[in-house]
């Protein structure tokens, strides 16, 4: 942002930002960077002067720290390459740019944040030293609230009239997205979203006769517009939220939830228990009707299973019963199936051989034969056993029908009928053998 004539050069927020680094960071680029220094000794001194002796001796002491400190090992060459061997031919070209369109305000950004000495975002690559903000919670992590980008974007904010954000919802912000570092295109768009990026390097637009806000002022008066554009879209979404009965339904939701999570906790004080209750009640009756109608005695209560064998154990005595339950009725069927035919054969060696064929219908149609082959020796007893069972299904009518045509066509092939005629009989009978074939 350009210096406001009307207001004395210490005073600009930028250029105390400015003054901040010049006076404690300068020393630090020079000895961690390995670069010459480029701050004007001129301002540096008639800074230094209206200081008091305290202040001197406090900032003498951290530039010391600041140089005897390690060199860090730098990754960030793809963002941030060698700074300018002439940082003043730099300035200038931000200053030319500044003020331009809207290109030429993202080219002095991507300048400024890359390649300036004052570029928050190289500050925090390369150097230890981080400026820690006042009121900082006791339990707060200071790596979470103490950057250069932060400082930098406060004065954003103060410069454009543009309230703070509070530091814990910073810090949550920070932890929740992840940010370790701030890129130079990330951290671009991020100051764009607030406007921030009008703030230092101003633009026009001719096209819609629009020049970014100049002094603090004419910020206020932007921020006041977007407030008041803010406070009537929260009215109309007030407005429709109550039109369309968003907060009863929402209510309404919240009271289903809770009658479920009442059943869910085992209250059935009106809710789903009592009626799984009283079904289980009539179950329960009802079975103790149909056993004693059949002269079966009543249940015996069974002890519930506590383990997962003893689950194991009774799942398969379930399965063994309901098996043989299958098993007794298909022997049932077999004795009164028709076709039951049994025969045997006695050997010389006092062996023999029986074989038992039966034939049943299930109730799907289905044609069950099941072969039985047994071998006794001498002494009759039974040495082994062969089981066959095939299922296949019933004749139905239409086949009969069309093996009686096979027939016919036959017949009249060898009566010798004309070929026209044989295949207008092949033809009606393919018809027929179609699934939707009419007559």
């Amino acid at each position: 942002m350009p210096d406001d004539p009307s207001t004395p050069k210490k005073q600009n927020i930028l250029v105390r930002f400015k003054n901040h680094v010049n006076h404690h960071i300068a020393v630090g680029l020079q000895s961690v960077l390995g670069i010459p220094s480029t701050i004007s000794q001129t301002f540096a001194a008639g800074s230094r002067a209206a200081e008091d002796s305290r202040e001197d001796k406090t900032e003498n002491k951290a530039i010391r720290k600041l140089a005897a400190a390690p060199r860090m090992a730098v990754d960030d060459d793809d963002y941030f390459p060698s700074t300018s061997e002439n940082p003043s031919r730099l300035d200038a070209s931000l200053d030319a740019l500044r003020g331009g369109t809207r290109t030429e305000s993202l080219l002095a950004w991507r300048l400024f944040l890359t390649h300036s000495e004052y570029s928050p975002l190289r500050l925090d690559a390369h150097l230890p030293y981080r400026p820690t903000p006042n009121g900082l919670p006791s339990d707060a992590e200071p790596e979470l609230y103490s950057s250069w980008a932060d400082a930098f974007e406060d004065l954003l904010h103060d410069a454009s009239a543009k309230p703070m954000v509070d530091l814990r919802e910073r810090a949550r912000q920070r932890s929740l997205w992840m940010i370790g570092r701030w890129g130079p295109e990330s951290f671009l768009r991020h100051l764009r979203r607030s406007r921030l990026d009008e703030v230092y390097f101003p633009f026009r637009d001719d096209a819609r006769g629009y020049v970014s806000p100049a002094t603090r002022a004419e910020w206020a008066a932007v921020r006041r517009r977007e407030a008041a554009v803010e406070e009537e879209r929260r009215r109309k979404w007030e407005t429709v939220w109550r039109e369309r009965n968003y907060e009863e339904e929402r209510l309404s939701r919240d009271e289903e939830m809770a009658d479920v999570r009442k059943t869910e906790e085992g209250d059935k004080e009106g809710g789903l228990g009592e009626v799984v209750g009283e079904v289980v009640s009539v179950m329960t009756e009802l079975d103790k009707m149909v056993r004693e109608g059949l002269g079966i005695g009543p249940r015996r209560p069974q002890r519930e299973a506590e383990t997962e064998q003893e689950l194991y154990d009774a799942l398969g005595v379930q399965r063994e019963k309901f098996m043989n339950t299958l098993k007794g009725n298909e022997e049932d069927k077999e004795v009164d199936g028709k076709g039951r035919r049994e025969s045997t054969t006695h050997y010389k060696d006092g062996s023999s051989k029986t074989v038992t064929r039966c034939e049943f219908v299930d109730e799907m149609g289905a044609v069950h034969m099941k072969e039985v082959i047994s071998f006794k020796n001498p002494e009759g007893v039974e040495v082994s056993r062969t089981v066959r069972h095939s299922i296949r299904a019933v004749h139905k009518e239409g086949e009969e029908a069309d093996a009686k045509g096979n027939v016919e066509l036959k017949g009249v092939e060898n009566e010798g009928e004309s070929k026209d005629g044989m295949e207008a009989k092949i033809d009606r009978q393919d018809k027929k053998r179609g699934w939707f074939w009419s007559r």
